[in-house]
């Protein structure tokens, strides 16, 4: 039998690294939204830390500096949590587009992956096929040259032409 060679083979080599920068680039983006989701929370959690610290100095004898800085500090805070929202609203649109282009290179992949599957399901039948016609064909020929043998060394039952009786006429 000969031996199995996929004809899309490059094609194939070809989808299965575009699939892997695909899922790379994916990772990346999984990544950074892990990092900007983090960021948001630590901006929370200095907007909620710099209100108590502005709440403080609301509390106790008002001085206008200490109030001015205590307030610069939370509207600096706000400014950073607003900027960290709207990078993990970013990186959730980039990884959603990255993992859509995962999808598709996974898909395309799949798909040479499925005719490789089929072509050597073909290859593999008309090896099986080619391999059965050479069991009869060797078969058929066992069962002549047997046929022929045992022909050969039995006498045979019928009277040849010669030792036949013939009737006579007197």
């Amino acid at each position: 039998m000969k031996r199995f060679r996929f004809s899309l083979h490059s094609v194939l080599t070809l989808r299965d690294i575009q699939e892997q920068k695909a899922r790379e680039a994916f990772a990346r983006a999984l990544h950074a939204h892990a990092l900007a989701a983090a960021a948001l929370e630590s901006a929370r959690a200095r907007v909620a830390a710099s209100a108590r610290a502005l709440c403080e100095v609301r509390e106790r004898v008002f001085r206008p500096g200490e109030h001015a800085a205590a307030l610069l500090s939370w509207r600096g805070d706000c400014a950073t949590e607003k900027r960290a929202a709207e990078t993990l609203r970013l990186a959730g649109e980039a990884m959603n587009k990255a993992r859509a282009a995962w999808l598709d290179a996974r898909r395309h992949l799949q798909a040479i992956e499925n005719l490789k599957v089929r072509a050597r399901q073909r290859h593999r039948q008309t090896g099986e096929r080619e391999e059965q016609t050479a069991l009869d064909e060797f078969a058929s020929m066992r069962v002549a040259r047997a046929v022929g043998a045992a022909s050969a060394t039995r006498p045979s039952s019928r009277p040849s032409r010669d030792s036949r009786a013939r009737p006579s006429f007197s």
